[in-house]
């Protein structure tokens, strides 16, 4: 399942709900999630006959209204189920962490993904986010 691809003006029209592919290009956004001790999916995707190249980043959830307000969180990333990567990143402001996480990241070609984040607690306040940016090369098939 390939996502809805970019509108001919090429604007962004919002959080992916699949990987979207431009040319050779390719990115998912996760849009605001807000913090929660419950286990949130992120985003959940089939790649299609290409295998992506890239990054893969996670944001731990932060509020804007106060910056040292901070958040741990850990970030799962799945490809058919399977744990490939398991992230921690901080936002306290206390520990002076960045709060956001990257990895190399190939997804296969036909590979379901599903990202899943957990917080030491909740706040409907503080929002993360991740994203997949990178390229794709086509299979032969």
């Amino acid at each position: 399942m390939l996502g809805g691809g970019n509108p001919v003006g090429g604007s962004f029209t919002g959080p992916a709900t699949a990987l979207e592919i431009m040319g050779d290009h390719a990115y998912a956004y996760s849009g605001f999630k807000a913090a929660s001790t419950s286990s949130v999916t992120y985003l959940a995707f089939t790649s299609g006959n290409y295998y992506f190249v890239g990054q893969f980043q996670f944001n731990v959830p932060l509020e804007q209204a106060d910056p040292t307000a901070g958040v741990e969180g850990t970030c799962r990333v799945d490809f058919n189920d399977t744990g490939i990567a398991m992230l921690k990143a901080s936002s306290d402001f206390n520990d002076n962490a960045d709060g956001s996480v990257e990895t190399a990241i190939i997804i296969p070609p036909y590979t379901k993904v599903k990202v899943v984040v957990d917080c030491h607690f909740s706040d409907a306040n503080r929002f993360g986010t991740c994203s997949f940016i990178g390229r794709i090369y086509r299979t032969k098939d």
